[in-house]
């Protein structure tokens, strides 16, 4: 942080701290013979992920950073003359109060539970501002939800497959009475089948514009030039012309072409209410005739989507997702998606990824940072 920050944020942090003390001995230290009272402070500290930056970053408290396997790390200090630490453990964090009696034990939690929270909330505030300032220099990272995404979408498309090719029963009753016996159950499957397409649609454009945004970091991005947060809210189609060159791209030209008619067709009337800007939901009365649509075109069946509708479309998306896999550009960018890692926009990360896609292969880097990834995430040291 700048360095006005830094004295406003220390001052008012050490203000806050003022009963606490640095301990005079490393009897605190993991290892050591010492008697404490653990207490969990998950739930009464949501943020105490930031304590090490208050206490040890900012205040100069002693911290022993990953001591054994399963704790990250743990602060000592002693208040009112109690010797304490808090630790960060692989499920949760913890108080650990020099002393077994009870009244003294809750007095104290209370008290530093308190004052957690109040520096906790205080830092919150200025990381706000702080943390835009690093977006607006690229210093940020995104979390990859490819895998959560393409699983959605997988499952709808693969339902509506299943529920177009049911069989329908007829009953020998309804064999005896109706003129076309089980018209209305193959209408309702038919029916239900478009709904779970419509599922499909609605997440395969959730996962495109992932995709899109985190293809930016593979890209030539600048953040001197470009706003990673005004990008990400872009129209899917403005990410896409960043992503491909669409006059020197041929195939990217007609997938381009194939989504936006897709997105016409099935995405954006049901995301606007069934509205549109070709007035296709809108009628006027012509006297003598009655009402007729404001929208004229021979362009669609008049017969619902839901009953010519075949899945086609769907094929085809599946189609531009593996095309993506193969790209020239955008194969190792999409080793890396599909591998799971978080995709960061640092200058640093940024040429490490160039240096990639010039190898033209990201398997074992993959491979290495989801095993250094599990390594921290279940702090195995």
């Amino acid at each position: 942080m700048e360095d006005t920050l830094d004295t406003t944020k220390n001052e008012k942090l050490a203000a806050i701290f003022s009963k606490l003390e640095k301990p005079t001995t490393s009897d605190w230290m993991l290892g050591h013979d010492y008697s404490f009272t653990k207490v969990s402070i998950s739930s009464s500290v949501p943020e105490a992920y930031l304590l090490k930056h208050v206490l040890v970053d900012s205040l100069g408290f002693p911290c022993d950073y990953m001591p054994m396997e399963k704790v990250l790390w743990e602060i000592g200090f002693t208040v009112n003359g109690i010797l304490c630490k808090v630790v960060s453990h692989k499920f949760g964090h913890r108080l650990y109060i020099g002393s077994v009696d009870d009244a003294t034990v809750s007095k104290t939690v209370d008290y530093l539970v308190g004052i957690f929270n109040s520096a906790t909330v205080f830092l919150s505030t200025l990381l706000k501002d702080y943390a835009d300032i690093e977006i607006k220099k690229g210093n940020v990272s995104i979390d990859n939800q490819y895998s959560s995404l393409r699983a959605t979408y997988d499952y709808f498309r693969d339902e509506a497959k299943k529920k177009r090719v049911e069989e329908v029963e007829v009953t020998p009753k309804e064999s005896a009475n109706q003129l076309l016996p089980g018209w209305n159950a193959e209408m309702e499957k038919l029916r239900h089948a478009s709904y779970l397409e419509q599922g499909a649609y609605f997440a395969f454009f959730g996962l495109l514009e992932h995709i899109l945004v985190l293809f930016l970091a593979f890209n030539d991005f600048d953040p001197k030039t470009e706003h990673l947060k005004e990008f990400i809210f872009r129209p899917w189609s403005d990410k896409y012309k960043r992503a491909f060159n669409l006059k020197l791209d041929a195939e990217a030209d007609r997938y381009y072409q194939l989504l936006i008619a897709v997105s016409r067709k099935y995405r954006n009337p049901q995301a606007h209410g069934m509205f549109n800007k070709e007035g296709r939901s809108m009628a006027f009365f012509l006297e003598g005739t009655g009402l007729l649509s404001a929208h004229f075109s021979n362009e669609e069946s008049a017969v619902p989507q839901w009953v010519r509708g075949d899945g086609k479309e769907l094929e085809e998306l599946d189609g531009f997702l593996l095309w993506l896999e193969g790209h020239a550009t955008y194969k190792v960018p999409m080793q890396i998606i599909k591998g799971g890692l978080r995709v960061h926009f640092s200058e640093e990360d940024r040429k490490t990824y160039k240096d990639l896609m010039n190898y033209d292969d990201a398997s074992e880097f993959v491979e290495h940072e989801n095993l250094m990834a599990d390594n921290h995430g279940n702090m195995d040291w």
